[in-house]
This record gives structure tokens, sequence and C-alpha cells, in this order.
């Protein structure tokens, strides 16, 4: 494991897809260590513009606001690993600081669709919940160096259905956020179940 939030069998597909990214952006990650720029404040400012574009959406109550704010939260997001590795100053920290920074996108999409769509309340609370749940317990599993195999991270999926939502005026989120949520449910059992059979092994 290069950290403790990627599941087992997820983290080579991360790394092909972090080279890949290295590769793309490598003009950019020039001039950005030129600037004397840093991983941390890339994910610092992505983390910033979607909590600030979402607090201004709801000021103004126009939308438009937030959901270009969570695709530049997104663009950062896919920058600042690539960066760090550039710069020869990965880590584990760093990619903590990076995983907390996505979360923080998934809690200001869930106050937007409570703020602007018709998704039902309760299955936005739900998936936060879950969610959050899940990416605690990869965690606490990855810690105790049992790690679980696969995870689903299903944030894209409704950051792409409340921009086509808008665009469109229509409500599939609502659907989605359902079978997201029954997906997410079975996941959080069987990483408790993983969590309890390490607490039993501790115990033995």
């Amino acid at each position: 494991m290069a950290n403790g939030v990627y599941a087992e069998k997820e983290q080579k597909y991360v790394e092909k897809f972090q080279n890949i990214k290295a590769i793309l952006f490598k003009p950019l990650l020039y001039i950005l260590s030129a600037l004397n720029v840093s991983a941390n404040q890339i994910s610092f400012l992505s983390f910033f513009i979607s909590i600030s574009s979402l607090g201004y959406s709801l000021h103004s109550f126009n939308p438009i606001y937030f959901l270009i704010g969570i695709w530049i939260h997104i663009f950062l997001d896919s920058l600042d690993g690539p960066l760090a590795r550039f710069q020869g100053k990965a880590s584990k920290i760093g990619s903590f600081i990076d995983v907390i920074c996505d979360h923080v996108g998934i809690l200001a999409s869930g106050f937007y669709m409570l703020s602007f769509t018709q998704v039902n309340p309760l299955a936005v609370l739900l998936f936060i919940t879950l969610y959050t749940i899940d990416i605690y317990n990869l965690f606490i599993a990855n810690v105790c160096k049992k790690p679980i195999s696969i995870v689903f991270r299903p944030r894209l999926f409704v950051y792409v259905a409340i921009v086509f939502d808008f665009m469109i005026q229509s409500n599939y989120t609502n659907s989605l956020i359902t079978f997201l949520n029954v997906i997410l449910l079975i996941q959080t059992m069987l990483s408790f179940s993983k969590i309890k059979d390490v607490v039993a092994e501790i115990d033995n």
C-alpha cells in the first residue's frame, strides 16, 4: 500500500493512472514547480474552491457557481498527486490530506443536492453517511494491515449526474443516489465484517 486510503486491488490502477496524469500534466508541473507551488497548496485550493463555490451558490441561490467550482475542484484534485511526485515530496500525509479534500467535495455536493435539487433528502444524508463510513473503514483496515480488496468510489458519478440534471432540468440523480446507497450499504457491511475479523484476531 502506498498509503492508507486505497483498497488493495485499487492501488495498482491508481498508480497507473497517476503515471498517465504525470505525462499529461508535465508542462504544468514544470510551471508550478518554478513558481514554488506545492502539492499541499493545490489540495487546499481544491478544498477552498469546493467550499467557497457552494457558499456563493447558496448566497446567490444560483447553482451554477457550485457546478463550475466542483469541476475545478476535481481538476485540482487530479493535479496535486502528480505535482507531489514530480517534486519528490509524495508522502502518506499528503495522500491523507488529498482524501480529506476529496471528501469535502462529496459533503459539499450533498449540501448542493439538499439545496438545489429534488433528490430525496434522506437518501442524500444516507449517501454522505455511508460514504464517510466506507472511507473510515478502509483507512482502519489498512492501518491494521488487513486491506479491503476493492472499494467502489462513486463520487464522479454524482458530479456528472448533478451537472447533467441541471443542464436538462431532470432528476436522474435521485435514482442514482438510491442505487449508490444500496452498493455503499453492502460495501459498508463487508468492511465492518473485515474490521470485526481484525479485532477478533487481536483479541486472540
